[in-house]
Formats: structure tokens, sequence, C-alpha cells
């Protein structure tokens, strides 16, 4: 499974994590039940957390990262399609992220 440590740092995640072999999840990240990551998305905490609540669903190839203070949180039944960037933001419940979307920096999106 492509979980990977970041100085030392290895991600949480529940047992029914439906990792596709080409996603990577790295460092401090935090993944709830019921999460799914499609084929070449990569969850990447080097400088703070990715917190993801249960149910949510990435697409293929997106990218979530953050900046140092300010970190990803997703709440629960969120759903990121394809090719979406998420960065260092916060998303509420329910919430649905369009394809191609980008989600920068210090944004915050309700339920």
């Amino acid at each position: 499974m492509p979980l990977l440590p970041y100085l030392g740092i290895v991600p949480t995640v529940a047992d029914d994590l439906e990792l596709d072999p080409n996603a990577y999840v790295i460092g401090k990240v935090t993944l709830a039940r019921g999460v799914r990551i499609g084929a070449g998305t990569v969850l990447r905490a080097d400088q703070d957390q990715i917190t993801v609540a249960e149910h949510v669903t990435f697409g293929a190839a997106i990218s979530v990262h953050l900046d140092r203070g300010k970190p990803t949180i997703i709440g629960a039944d969120v759903v990121v399609e394809d090719d979406a960037i998420v960065h260092g933001c916060t998303l509420g419940d329910a919430v649905l992220i369009g394809r191609d979307a980008t989600v920068l920096s210090g944004s915050s999106i309700g339920e």
C-alpha cells in the first residue's frame, strides 16, 4: 500500500481505506472510515496536517497539499473530482469540488 512516512511520521488511516496502487498518502495525514482515493492522487502533508473525515471520495490525479500553518481539513461526505487541487484549505461537510477545480491556501468552503 502506498502509505509513506515523512520525517518519520506515518499516515493514520482507517482499516477500510480504498487506495489505488498508483496513489500516494505521505506524512501527517489522518483518514477516517470510508475514504476512497483514485489513481494518481497524492495527499502530501509535509509541513502541516491533512485531516479527512468519513466517506470522502477523491477521483483520479488530484493533489492535496498545504502550507506551514495552513492545514487541509476536509469534512464528511465530500467528493473531489478528477484533476482538482486542494491546497491548505477547509472544506465543510457534503462539499463537491468539481473536475479541474483549484481551492487555494487559506480558503474555506462551508457545508
